[in-house]
């Protein structure tokens, strides 16, 4: 579940999930981001993420980085994709 806010000008996002699919994950951050994934078919699994403030774009993507780095995964930036 992704709650959204509205703090001034920049918009904020509360991301709660339990036993979400990682993919799904992946999904919601890329909506929330404006970033384009390409996920490698093993990845797989399931994340819970509890986020008690509301956290902007740059700091969805930190967290976001943050829970594939404890699952053993990591995104890897590359231009034009």
């Amino acid at each position: 579940m992704l709650s959204q806010a509205t703090w001034s000008e920049e918009q904020t996002w509360k991301v709660n999930l339990k036993d979400a699919d990682i993919r799904a994950f992946v999904t919601q951050v890329s909506d929330i981001t404006g970033y384009s994934f390409v996920i490698d078919p093993r990845v797989k699994g399931k994340v819970t993420v509890i986020s008690n403030a509301p956290m902007g774009r740059d700091a969805v993507y930190e967290m976001f980085l943050s829970v594939l780095q404890v699952h053993g995964f990591s995104a890897i930036p590359s231009e034009g994709v």
